[in-house]
């Protein structure tokens, strides 16, 4: 199935923590500062993606928000580790994604109805939403 499909609320930490624990290549997050903070999420989360890093799996994380949302995020969100990479921007151009191995991807849209999140296979979106994640990691 290449079209997308919502995943529900309860669903998403799940599919997401599943998504990079198949992760063999490459993790591509994007985060909000602000949300993070308001919303941390958990620890696992973490300890997983450092996990996978020392597999060999490169993380790229791309952060919204502002040098001091940042420095509050830092214990929580910064690893040390040659495989992680972090591309902070102030820029209001937030889009919610996780891409994995460039083949499966998580990401949200908002509309009247508020934001729903997606799961993907299809190369055309992930095309359009990597090349939109470049432009914040180059």
């Amino acid at each position: 199935m290449t079209d997308p499909r919502e995943v529900g609320a309860s669903e998403i930490l799940t599919t997401a923590m599943n998504m990079v624990r198949e992760a063999r290549e490459t993790v591509l997050v994007t985060m909000q500062a602000a949300e993070e903070l308001a919303h941390p999420l958990p620890r696992d989360y973490f300890l997983l993606l450092e996990q996978k890093m020392h597999e060999g799996v490169q993380l790229i994380r791309i952060g919204f928000g502002s040098k001091e949302e940042f420095a509050h995020l830092q214990d929580q969100t910064q690893f040390s580790h040659s495989n992680y990479r972090f591309y902070p921007t102030e820029s209001t151009d937030y889009r919610r994604m996780l891409l994995v191995d460039n083949k499966k991807m998580l990401f949200a849209k908002t509309d009247a109805d508020g934001r729903h999140v997606f799961y993907t296979e299809d190369p055309r979106l992930i095309a359009d939403l990597k090349t939109y994640a470049q432009t914040f990691s180059v």
